[in-house]
């Protein structure tokens, strides 16, 4: 029962490194896209004030742009921070299992003890049983004046 336990804990742990390789990759992505919405607002930014010189009729649709990139911006960090929030989470849930699995390794070894304690136990009580019945064998075969004379 203790090993089916160990190997669950084992296929979670499993699991759960799984997932936290998910998570990074989603985590390096979206810092890859937030990286790259920086860079779009910027220069949108640049080009906005620019244009605005120039051509005014064109400032709207680049300030629609700006916006769409903050938008993205704003949305890759909701994204990374939901990407944190699930990494904390299973990173404790990781360390929960890991104790877990340490408790069943000491319930195991305690088992395994006790286990052991009792066979001792066992077997030490086996011979002194034996060693009895042995003695009470050897007085039944003994003449029954060494017993304390014969009976009336």
């Amino acid at each position: 029962m203790v090993k089916v336990g160990h190997k669950m804990r084992q296929a979670q742990l499993v699991e759960i490194q799984v997932r936290e390789e998910t998570l990074d990759s989603v985590m390096r992505e979206t810092e890859e896209e937030r990286q790259a919405a920086l860079i779009a607002s910027s220069v949108l930014d640049e080009a906005l004030g620019d244009i605005r010189l120039q051509y005014e009729a064109h400032a709207e649709d680049l300030a629609k742009r700006v916006k769409d990139a903050r938008g993205v911006l704003d949305a890759a960090a909701a994204q990374e921070r939901r990407a944190s929030e699930a990494d904390a989470s299973l990173r404790a849930r990781t360390a929960a299992l890991e104790a877990e699995r340490k408790a069943l390794d000491e319930t195991a070894c305690s088992a395994q003890e006790f286990e052991a304690t009792i066979r001792r136990q066992s077997r030490s009580s086996t011979g002194t049983s034996a060693s009895r019945t042995r003695a009470a064998r050897s007085r039944r075969s003994e003449p029954r004046s060494w017993r304390g004379g014969l009976r009336r």
